[in-house]
């Protein structure tokens, strides 16, 4: 359990193939968990009460069965590429569930999210995302959006078989 602290875990460029699991992380000033190495695997946890619950940069990640709420953003992913995020309940977090920016290859499947300020949200010209699948999730209740990709035309995204009351494209589906 770590709690209380600027920077929660921080799993770094010398941290390769790293798997962490069944962790609590809260009340971190900074991200919960800041993942900046390759291969990094985080299931099976709770990250709460953060400034951001985990911070994802320059890393192919996966977050797997996670509890994500009451950060600012719950994930924050930009300038990643080959990052997951499959089976996790994204909730209650101030700004976005999921938010990826200047990123490619990131895919988002099979997630709860709900009750966040947008869903899931990949930011578009200037900081694209490019080569998104963004799939089988239910996005609900989000006070803004659910689905929001503010690239024209969703860009190279792909949007499918999500279960929605808001998105801000036709090409979301």
């Amino acid at each position: 359990e770590v709690t209380d602290s600027y920077d929660g875990i921080v799993v770094g460029i010398a941290s390769n193939s790293v798997t962490l699991h069944h962790l609590v992380v809260q009340r971190s000033s900074d991200a919960g968990i800041t993942l900046v190495s390759s291969g990094a695997v985080v299931r099976d946890s709770e990250v709460s009460d953060n400034f951001l619950g985990f911070f994802i940069k320059k890393a192919g990640a996966r977050i797997a069965r996670n509890e994500i709420f009451g950060n600012y953003s719950g994930i924050d992913i930009t300038s990643a590429s080959g990052v997951t995020v499959h089976a996790c309940y994204i909730h209650d977090n101030s700004e976005t569930g999921v938010f990826a920016g200047r990123s490619s290859n990131i895919t988002v499947t099979g997630n709860d999210i709900s009750d966040n300020d947008v869903g899931i949200f990949f930011s578009g010209p200037g900081f694209p995302v490019t080569n998104g699948v963004v799939r089988n999730n239910d996005v609900f209740n989000n006070r803004t959006l659910d689905l929001e990709d503010d690239s024209t035309d969703c860009g190279s995204n792909t949007w499918r078989q999500n279960s929605y009351g808001t998105r801000s494209q036709k090409c979301i589906r």
